[in-house]
């Protein structure tokens, strides 16, 4: 089974506050918090994204300096 990252809970939380925010009846309330939202969404997305490039990054290749090349 694989674990899901707290990442991906985040985002998933996120959405369903979306899903809930349309369900505002004050027009200007419902906009700003959707427009919070969304906004916390697509920074969440793109980190996720950025932490998945990073983990597929392979590190065989590199090699720390030794003292003497500091």
């Amino acid at each position: 089974m694989v674990e899901t990252s707290d990442i991906v809970k985040f985002q998933r939380w996120l959405q369903s506050q979306l899903a809930d925010a349309n369900n505002i009846d004050d027009k200007t309330e419902r906009e700003n918090r959707i427009l919070r939202l969304d906004s916390a969404l697509s920074e969440t997305i793109y980190f996720r994204e950025l932490l998945e490039s990073i983990g597929a990054v392979s590190y065989t290749h590199l090699t720390l300096p030794t003292n003497r090349e500091v």
